[in-house]
């Protein structure tokens, strides 16, 4: 019907119903559908708050993603990608991570995610960890950031510091062998602030 909210030509009601399918990777992009519809697809609430207890953990991800874009204000959408932060296969921590980025700092309850955010820049896989860093940029992307990607770029560096001079048995910190020219330069660490700033040593 003409003027009905919809997404990719389908409407929401088509949508909800694709939250019911079978296929996994259907019940995905019909979160993701819902969420780029947004809060007009206010009737698709119910089911994707069911959908957050989906038995594939990516789908519960997006579920949650979609419910945060269409209902900011429901109470069950952070804590559930908060709960993706901790899932046992990267990926989905990775994807939790970008989406708790995404929602920015301005979101209801957004400040419960940020000390997982925070965990995952210690998360055993690189990917993770790389993700987890672009939801703080994603995060931080608000209004002033030049002081929250600082102190960002300083905490990372200083464990990434940390791990090369443990690893390669450098005595003391390794703030000379790895400085940040080497940690940002040769070693390719991604820096969030875009003005280079000398890093002082400690």
């Amino acid at each position: 019907m003409f003027g009905q909210p919809s997404y990719l030509g389908v409407a929401t009601a088509d949508w909800v119903a694709a939250l019911k399918s079978s296929d996994s990777l259907e019940r995905r992009l019909a979160a993701h559908a819902l969420a780029e519809i947004g809060r007009t697809a206010r009737e698709a609430v119910p089911a994707l708050t069911e959908a957050l207890r989906d038995s594939v953990s990516f789908v519960r991800v997006w579920a949650a993603a979609a419910l945060a874009r269409v209902e900011p204000e429901n109470p069950d959408a952070i804590p559930a990608l908060v709960a993706g932060t901790r899932d046992g296969i990267y990926f989905v921590r990775s994807l939790a991570a970008w989406h708790l980025g995404r929602l920015g700092p301005r979101h209801p309850g957004i400040e419960a995610a940020v000390p997982e955010l925070r965990e995952l820049l210690n998360d055993n896989d690189p990917s993770v960890r790389a993700e987890a860093l672009l939801g703080w940029s994603n995060y931080f992307c608000h209004g002033t950031r030049r002081s929250a990607f600082r102190g960002v770029d300083r905490y990372v560096y200083e464990r990434v510091r940390d791990f090369l001079a443990r690893r390669h048995k450098v005595a003391g910190r390794g703030t000379h062998r790895f400085s940040c020219d080497v940690v940002y330069g040769e070693r390719g660490l991604l820096r969030l602030e875009a003005r280079r700033r000398p890093c002082r040593r400690r």
